[in-house]
């Protein structure tokens, strides 16, 4: 964790204004979008059987993904002792000069409290966390033990709804390049092309306009392509967090032992190129950080 926000105020959670963090913004803006081109454009390009499932199952979805975006957004994931006593101004800088690290004996030198063993300081919020896992740049937030569930399932539901998007879209965008040309036999598969039986002139729509068919089928191939991406991101952060779950691991210890592992490999590499520049006769010195390298892994 960086060290360029400390003696700033402490921050609560994901909707404290200071600061906000635009990929906040971004993670809010790309629910609306889906949504919005979801319930106002692909959906009433279903067949109309299939319509009411579409509305109801996406609407369900949305809305649990909104409700858990929020609370683990709202969530104070502070340590217990932190939030016992949280001063209303800033807090003090960390003075290097007297302590090594923030967090000694168990005792937090910036929130000045005593704080739990699994606690760590996150500059970011400028506070200690419980089982701090990471800091969430989408959610503006720390994620801990109290809010690292509401996290995962927030990860979960919007992976579904991007899969589902992608497939729908997916099969749109095949139903009108394979029967644009031979509507009748693509009727049951694309409503639009169900309604031109009875409607001349544009018969598709965005948000609910008629719209020309290449208007229609730019929007929906760029809405796919937009959750294709979603998807990847999503799929491979909630994969990345299923590993570690089963690995008994946070972010933050998986990133501790990369940077040990690192700094060993680096070592070695070190040693070795001592040791083949070294003279044949002189092993003591070369010998000596073997046996410290061995000790300190």
């Amino acid at each position: 964790m960086s060290i360029d926000s400390w003696g700033q105020h402490s921050r609560k959670n994901g909707c404290s204004p200071c600061p906000w963090h635009p990929f906040q913004f971004i993670a809010w803006f790309f629910v609306l979008y889906f949504s919005v081109v979801y319930f106002t454009t692909i959906v009433p390009g279903l067949p109309t059987a299939w319509q009411p499932a579409g509305y109801v199952i996406l609407a369900v979805g949305f809305i649990a993904h909104t409700i858990l975006h929020i609370v683990s957004s709202v969530i104070d994931p502070a340590d217990d002792n932190v939030k016992k006593s949280r001063k209303e101004g800033p807090l003090p800088q960390f003075d290097r000069t007297k302590h090594s690290h923030v967090i000694e004996n168990m005792h937090c030198y910036i929130c000045e409290v005593d704080v739990d063993p699994e606690s760590k300081h996150c500059s970011r919020c400028n506070k200690c966390i419980v089982n701090f896992d990471h800091h969430c740049l989408w959610l503006n937030n720390c994620v801990g033990s109290k809010n690292y569930r509401v996290f995962i399932a927030t990860l979960g539901t919007a992976l579904i709804g991007s899969l589902i998007i992608i497939a729908l879209c997916i099969m749109q965008i095949s139903v009108y390049y394979i029967y644009k040309d031979d509507v009748e036999n693509g009727a049951d598969l694309l409503q639009q092309f169900q309604e031109s039986k009875n409607k001349t002139g544009d018969i598709f729509q965005v948000l609910y306009q008629d719209v020309i068919d290449e208007g229609w089928i730019s929007l929906v191939s760029i809405t796919g392509l937009l959750a294709l991406v979603a998807a990847g991101l999503l799929g491979h952060l909630l994969s990345f967090h299923i590993y570690l779950m089963c690995r008994g691991l946070s972010t933050y210890e998986y990133i501790v032992k990369q940077r040990d592992a690192e700094e060993k490999r680096a070592r070695e590499k070190e040693i070795d190129m001592e040791m083949s520049d070294q003279d044949p006769g002189d092993t003591g010195c070369v010998a000596g950080k073997v046996c410290m390298l061995v000790l300190s892994g």
